[in-house]
């Protein structure tokens, strides 16, 4: 049983951000509009992003039952919610994509991959390609919130270098790698009939 009270405020009143009642006569005229025009937006927003929420959730339930209907016409088993597939109208027009994007964070075999590197960087100072140099500190500098970006640090692996301590670094990094989950994404694109590209329609399905 929820113990939340809905508060009561007495007609003519609005609350503002401190929880305090104010007496509409006290209050701007124009924060009365903003206050009007943001509460609209808002309630909008919400209804709008529920309903994306069900679209993608339907969309995706759709898509894993097409695949395992599919593969029932093979006597095959398949289905789940991993994998990228992507389907297309009859007439190629419309595209809906599903896509899985792994979450990845590093353990700590990357501090011992950082080492090994500026190790490799200290040797080479004499003649290093500058780019490489700079490529490699890119991908252990950290943001914020003290985590690495997982695409700067697999840039590392582009490179063809044979230096013994620098594919000791890579084994390392590989190590590192800690899969921490997965999200989902499905998209809708659009072909343009005069260039033939397809072009997402903007729904910002990720966040919901």
């Amino acid at each position: 049983m929820s113990n939340t009270t809905e508060i009561q405020i007495p007609q003519g009143f609005r609350m503002n951000g401190k929880g305090d009642l104010v007496h509409e006569s006290n209050i701007k005229p124009v924060q009365l509009l903003e206050d009007e025009l943001v509460l609209k937006m808002a309630l909008q927003a919400e209804e709008l992003n529920g309903k994306l929420a069900q679209f993608k959730c339907t969309g995706l339930s759709e898509i894993e039952a097409l695949i395992e209907n599919v593969g029932l016409n093979y006597n095959v088993k398949i289905g789940g919610k991993k994998g990228n597939v992507q389907l297309l109208t009859f007439d190629g027009k419309y595209k809906l994509s599903r896509t899985v994007s792994d979450r990845i964070t590093f353990s700590t075999e990357i501090l011992v991959a950082k080492e090994l590197i500026d190790r490799c960087l200290k040797k080479w100072a004499q003649g290093a390609n500058k780019h490489l140099i700079a490529i490699a500190e890119k991908a252990f500098k950290t943001n914020s919130k003290n985590e690495l970006k997982v695409s700067a640090v697999m840039d590392l692996f582009s490179y063809d270098i044979d230096d013994p301590e620098w594919l000791l670094a890579l084994d390392a990094v590989r190590d590192a790698i800690k899969v921490v989950g997965s999200t989902t994404y499905m998209l809708v694109h659009k072909r343009d009939d005069d260039t033939g590209e397809y072009h997402a329609l903007s729904l910002n399905l990720a966040s919901v």
